[in-house]
Order: C-alpha cells, then structure tokens, then sequence
C-alpha cells in the first residue's frame, strides 16, 4: 500500500494519545518559575519611590482640606458674633470666663453666648488641632468643650480708657461695642489658640502677651516642616477670614489692637514655634 494512503492503525492512535498525556503530565507538574532576587528588590525599590513621592501630596492635601474646614468654623464663628451685635446694639459678648459670678448670677462666657447662633459645639473644634484635649469647668456645655479658638480681648481699648485703673479683673463683664474698631477689615476678632490651654481670651497685655503665649501662629502646614512655614486662620471684625503666614497676624501691624499706638508698637517682639 502506499505510505501516503495508509490509514491509522489502532497502535498509531494509541501512541498518540499517550504522547500528549505524558505532555499534559510534564506541564501539569512543572514547577512555577518564581521572581528572584534581584527582581523583588527592583519592585520594593520602585513601590518605595512611589511612596515618598505620593505621600508628602497626600499629606498636603489633607492639611488643606482641613485648613479649608477651619476657614469655614471662623466665619461661622465671625457670623454669629456680627448676628449678636446686631441684637445688642454693637456690643460683642460681655468678658466672662463662665465660672465667676457677677451681680448674683453666673453668665456663660463667649462660646455659650453665641451657641443660640451656632447651633453646635462642633464648629468650636478646629480639625488640626488633633492633639487637643482640654476641657473647662464651667457648667455651659459650649463654654467647657474643647476648643481651638480664642476672642479678642480688647485690652489695648479698655487700656486707653481706664489707664491707672485697667487690669484684667477689672474688665470682667465689660462688654465691648464694635463702634471702636476703627479698621473692621484688619482687626482680628477670633483666632487660633495652642492646643491643651484654657485660654477664651487673647490678652496681649497679660505678662508677656497672649499673642505670643497663647495664640497658635502655624496651626496648619505640613507635617514635616516646621510651624514657622505654617500658618493660622483669623475672623475679622467685618465678617471676613484668612490665613495668614506664620506671626504675621501681629507684625508688621498688631492686627489684634484697635488703638494706633497698639498696632504699630509690638514689632520688637519674637514668636517662637514651641
């Protein structure tokens, strides 16, 4: 017969058939072929690199998102201070620290003052500020919650006013009148404080002044850069807000004063990121 006509045979099939069954074994128990060395340390390298690049972004992002958050609490905050003058013919909440009493009743301080306006102790709390815990002692929920910003003072007015006569305590349950503020859009109203203190006020004539002992000057900024490249958000009397860098909200202009001299005369003074 001729070799190119020939049919299969029964052993041509069969040996066939055990050909590729003995392939199909060797695929089936061939070991996996693994990354070596070389070629993980290249992938950890570059996961690596991704990272660093990726984090510091991350990071920056979420500071502004929080920075953005606390820029909308004090104009919250600022917004219910200019709703409270308009009920109390231009005077801001009368000075208070919640505990003291005065003429046979105890008056909430600013923070529960202004909550009928507010409406939550939340807005009191800047995202940021993550480390603090303080709460006070005093028996109005808003007042004694922890919180990350502080009223103005006034102390330079009631300076300029009462003279021989000012002290701190001698200021309590003063309210002050916005008729004052001569420059609405630069004096601040509220700002941040440092984390863990109890202070309501900024006081910058007590000791060495609040504005260097008790107001946070870089609150928001990276995590792994110094405060000193940071910066702090401000409400001011007009209803507007801002970040400003950090010390900037009392030099070259003290921002926090009302009276001329106040305001140019505190340059000699150095901020210190503690």
């Amino acid at each position: 017969m001729d070799v190119f006509s020939r049919s299969l045979t029964t052993e041509d099939v069969v040996g066939c058939s055990g050909l590729k069954q003995l392939k199909d074994k060797v695929v089936l128990f061939r070991k996996p072929r693994g990354f070596t060395l070389i070629e993980l340390l290249v992938v950890i390298a570059i996961i690596a690199i991704l990272a660093g690049m990726l984090l510091p972004a991350l990071s920056k992002a979420k500071s502004t998102a929080q920075k953005i958050k606390c820029l909308g609490q004090i104009k919250q905050l600022t917004l219910a201070t200019q709703l409270y003058r308009d009920d109390s013919k231009g005077n801001f909440p009368g000075r208070t620290d919640g505990m003291t009493e005065l003429n046979g009743d105890v008056s909430p301080s600013w923070p529960g003052m202004l909550y009928s306006h507010i409406q939550s102790t939340n807005l009191l709390l800047c995202p940021s500020d993550r480390k603090n815990k303080m709460i006070g002692d005093q028996a109005n929920l808003a007042d004694s919650v922890t919180r990350s910003y502080l009223l103005n003072g006034w102390n330079d007015h009631y300076l300029a006013r009462m003279q021989r006569n000012y002290k701190l305590d001698a200021i309590t349950g003063k309210s002050f009148n916005d008729s004052s503020i001569k420059q609405p859009s630069d004096t601040i109203v509220f700002g941040e404080k440092k984390e863990n203190t109890a202070a309501l006020y900024m006081d910058f004539l007590e000791g060495f002044g609040n504005d260097i002992r008790e107001v946070e000057h870089g609150r928001h900024g990276s995590a792994l850069a110094s405060k000193k490249a940071g910066s702090s958000v401000y409400g001011y009397a007009d209803g507007s807000v801002r970040a400003l860098k950090f010390g900037k909200s009392f030099q070259p202009i003290n921002q926090w004063a009302t009276e001329s001299i106040w305001r140019t005369n505190t340059a000699i003074f150095i901020i210190t990121a503690d």
